[in-house]
């Protein structure tokens, strides 16, 4: 046997990858980006139809802005290139797109969209605008659906579902992530009756004001709302499964009163953590946090000096409205269950420090007590003094001062 003849062998007999079952070599494929996985095709005549049998199209618009070609043009060969996958869409599950919308080819773009949607179980669409928004309206629903995830400068209009007398929308949805600039949020949850996770942030004018939100998912075992201001009062129901929120919530004036009643209906779920952020220390909007989580575990407080005068004008209103609950009788959260509290921005102010001896008083359960004061080490040795000073209630609390 010759040598190069030798060689090629030991080369064939090396290619383990090539000697797996098409459905694994389909499913690695699967995590690929399909252009990627287009251009297995020269590896064997093997490899050379393979991709096509991948039930994933993940594509993305990135390759083909250079610096000598105009937007345009980059678009109008995107479009070509989308295109030429038309004879997979029927046997695709998973569509990722991800690519820059302009005015050129808007309604081919979309009808892609329109079509995989009923069909897939998986959507993920991200779009690039120069600041233009564009609607979604057509063809939005299927059965088939399971995660749908929209970002972009999308507007999305439910006008002719009707949440009582309609079928759902999605009804088999589990995951939906919206980072959008308008959408019913009422109208799409109602025909959602499957969800589990939601992830929805708006990026539209913080000056547009809605009466109400209503949550109504029963399913649902993690949430994050991020918004600014958009929504008077939000409804909720009862969440057995839920296991993680995050609410990114900035509050205009009159309407912060709500946010410790929703933050209440998922901790008395289950032990839960909070992070709450101020532009300055304000121990009643604490307290009253404490009185609507019983099974807080973890508590970190942030002040940060970003927040804008409007944000400290909410909570001003919340407070002037709003009498204090008292300390007199500890807290349940704090006898049971609060064990640990991370405070950032501590200033040593006489009402910070009487929040953080209440806590040391009164933790039975207090395992660690954070402080991080601003920078400053005469001011982090006078921190240290005064609070080691406090009898803590808790035999292992450690007192941790940077």
């Amino acid at each position: 046997m010759g040598k190069r003849r030798k060689q090629r062998k030991a080369a064939v007999d090396r290619d383990v990858i090539s000697r797996l079952p098409d459905e694994i070599l389909c499913n690695i494929l699967s995590f690929l980006p399909t252009r990627t996985s287009v251009a297995t095709s020269v590896l064997s005549h093997r490899w050379r139809y393979l991709w096509k049998k991948v039930h994933v199209l993940d594509l993305n618009d990135d390759f083909l802005y250079t610096p000598e070609r105009s937007h345009e043009e980059a678009q109008e060969r995107f479009l070509i290139f989308l295109n030429k996958f038309e004879l997979l869409r029927r046997l695709i599950r998973k569509f990722h797109l991800s690519c820059r919308v302009g005015d050129y080819g808007y309604d081919d773009l979309f009808h892609w969209i329109d079509y995989v949607i009923g069909r897939v179980s998986e959507l993920h669409f991200s779009m690039r605008t120069d600041g233009e928004s564009h609607d979604l309206h057509e063809a939005f629903y299927s059965t088939s659906l399971v995660s749908l995830v929209l970002d972009g400068n999308i507007i999305i209009f439910l006008e002719d579902f009707d949440p009582i007398h309609s079928e759902s929308i999605f009804p088999s949805l589990k995951n939906l992530e919206l980072h959008v600039n308008y959408v019913d949020l009422n109208v799409l949850l109602s025909g959602c009756p499957a969800l589990e996770t939601l992830r929805e942030q708006y990026s539209h004018s913080e000056d547009v004001t809605f009466e109400l939100l209503e949550v109504n998912t029963p399913s649902l075992e993690y949430l994050r709302l991020s918004f600014r201001g958009c929504y008077k009062q939000i409804l909720v129901c009862d969440y057995p499964k839920i296991n993680k929120a995050r609410l990114d919530i900035f509050p205009k004036p009159r309407h912060v009163a709500w946010v410790l009643k929703l933050l209440g209906h998922f901790a008395k779920q289950s032990s839960c953590g909070c992070k709450i952020q101020q532009s300055s220390f304000k121990s009643r909007l604490l307290i009253d946090l404490l009185h609507n989580c019983p099974k807080l575990q973890a508590l970190k407080i942030y002040i940060s000096e970003f927040i804008d005068a409007d944000d400290v004008d909410s909570c001003g209103s919340y407070l002037n409205s709003h009498k204090c609950n008292g300390w007199t009788q500890p807290l349940s959260c704090i006898v049971s269950h609060l064990n640990t509290v991370e405070y950032r921005g501590y200033l040593n102010t006489p009402e910070e420090h009487e929040f953080t001896t209440y806590i040391l008083q009164r933790g039975l359960v207090l395992k660690t007590m954070r402080i991080h004061a601003k920078h400053n080490l005469r001011l982090e040795c006078g921190i240290y003094k005064a609070l080691s000073e406090i009898q803590r209630v808790s035999s292992m609390c450690r007192l941790e001062v940077h």
